[in-house]
C-alpha cells in the first residue's frame, strides 16, 4: 500500500485533472497539488515525482491521457470522467425521487438495468464474495458497494447464503489450480446414479450457465472435462511435493476463448454424441447456429448440421427454440426423443390454454 502521504497526492492530482474539461499542463495541475510545494519554478525534480505518480495512478487503472503540444516537445494530460466513473446505474421504468443521484456523478453516463438484471447482478456478487476466494472476493464486495450505492432501496432481499461446503471446495480448487497439483474428488454427474471418484487435472475455473464449473484435463479419458463445483464432494488436493507442480497446462491453452466457446449442452461429464439437425428459414437465430455446428454433406438443399453433445435434453430444448426452423434427423434415438419432447410440449400449452382463468388465479 503507498503511504498515507502519497495517497492524498494522489486523489489531489486526480482531482486535478478530472475538474477540467480540457487536458492540462504540468504547471496547471502542479498548482492544485498542495504536496507537490509549487512555487512557478518547475524543477527536474517536481517532474520525476509527477512522472512517477502518474505512472503508478496508470498501473491502478487510472487513464490518465498524455495529449502532445503542438511543437512536439511538451505534453497536457487529461483524464475523461468516463474513463475514471463507472456509468451511474438506475433502474428502467423507475422515477428516481429528487436528489437520488449525486451531485458530482450527474455528468455521467446512465445505464439502465431492468429490475430482475439488478436482481440477478446482486445474487451473482454475493454469491462470489461468500465464496471466500481473496482475488474474487475483492472485485465482488466492490460491485455490491456500487449497487448500493446507486441502487438504494431497488434491489431485492438478499438470496439465501451459498453452503459453506462449497467455499471450501472453491478454496480447495483455486489453491490446486495455482499449483498446478492434481485433485482426488466425488462426483455425482446427472447420467449416473451413484457418484464416482475422479482425478483430475485442474486447468481453472469458469461461471458458466449459472453455475461455477473446473475445467480439467481427466487423464484417465484423455480429454478436457468440465465439472460443475456444486456436484464435488470430498475435494482432496494431492499433498506430495507440495513445492513441484503434478503438471503442466498445455501451451496456447486460454482458458477465456474455451470457456467462451462452449454451449450449455457441451458442459459435464457425460458421454459425447454427434447428433445431426437440419436447419429451415433465413432467421438470425439459424444464421447464429450455422456457426455452431459443423457442415454434414446430404442430398438436400436445406443446411444440415452436427453437433457434439454431452447433454442431450438440454440440446434438444435449444432445437425447440426454433420453433420449427429446426429438427434433429440422426441419430433414431435422438429423433425419438424430440418427438417425445415435442408432443409433451404441445399438450403442456394445449392444457394451460385449456384451463379457466378463474383456475388459473
Amino acid at each position: 500500500m503507498p503511504s498515507h502521504d502519497k495517497l492524498v497526492r494522489w486523489i489531489d492530482l486526480i482531482t486535478a485533472l478530472l475538474r477540467r474539461r480540457y487536458p492540462a499542463s504540468f504547471e496547471e495541475l502542479a498548482r492544485d497539488v498542495p504536496d507537490y510545494d509549487y512555487d512557478g519554478q518547475p524543477s527536474d525534480t517536481l517532474k520525476r515525482k509527477f512522472e512517477r505518480d502518474k505512472d503508478e495512478l496508470r498501473k491502478a487503472g487510472v487513464a490518465i491521457e498524455t495529449v502532445p503540444e503542438a511543437d512536439g516537445e511538451s505534453s497536457r494530460y487529461a483524464l475523461s470522467a468516463k474513463a475514471f466513473y463507472l456509468p451511474f446505474l438506475v433502474i428502467l421504468g423507475a422515477d428516481a425521487p429528487p436528489g437520488a443521484r449525486p451531485e458530482g456523478y450527474r455528468a455521467l453516463a446512465t445505464l439502465a438495468l431492468l429490475p430482475e438484471e439488478a436482481a440477478m447482478l446482486r445474487r451473482a456478487a454475493e454469491r462470489v464474495a461468500l465464496l471466500d476466494a481473496e482475488s474474487l472476493t475483492v472485485d465482488a464486495n466492490q460491485a455490491l458497494r456500487k449497487l448500493r450505492y446507486d441502487l438504494p432501496g431497488e434491489l431485492p432481499a438478499p438470496p439465501e447464503s451459498v453452503p459453506a461446503s462449497n467455499g471450501t471446495v472453491f478454496r480447495a480448487l483455486v489453491d490446486a489450480t495455482e499449483r498446478a497439483k492434481r485433485v482426488t474428488f466425488s462426483y455425482h454427474s446427472m447420467g449416473r446414479g451413484e457418484p464416482s471418484l475422479r482425478t483430475v487435472e485442474p486447468y481453472g475455473l469458469v461461471y458458466l450457465t449459472g453455475h461455477w464449473y473446473l475445467v480439467a484435463h481427466d487423464p484417465a479419458l484423455g480429454e478436457i472435462r468440465h465439472y460443475r463445483t456444486s456436484r464435488m464432494h470430498e475435494v482432496k488436493v494431492n499433498d506430495k511435493q507440495p513445492g513441484s507442480a503434478d503438471f503442466t497446462v498445455p501451451r496456447g491453452f486460454d482458458l477465456k476463448a474455451h470457456a467462451r466457446s462452449r454451449q450449455a449442452w457441451e458442459l459435464g461429464t457425460g458421454d459425447i454424441e454427434a447428433i445431426d439437425v437440419l436447419f429451415r428459414g433465413q432467421g438470425g437465430d439459424v444464421t447464429a447456429a450455422l456457426r455452431i455446428g459443423e457442415p454434414v454433406a446430404h442430398d438436400g438443399a436445406e443446411p444440415r448440421l452436427r453437433f457434439h453433445v454431452r447433454r442431450r435434453d438440454t440440446f434438444l430444448r435449444w432445437v425447440l427454440a426454433f420453433a420449427g426452423d429446426a429438427e434433429p434427423v440422426a441419430p433414431p434415438e435422438v429423433v425419438d426423443d424430440w418427438h417425445t419432447l415435442v408432443r409433451d410440449t404441445l399438450a403442456a400449452h394445449q392444457r394451460a390454454a385449456d384451463t379457466p382463468a378463474a383456475e388459473v388465479a
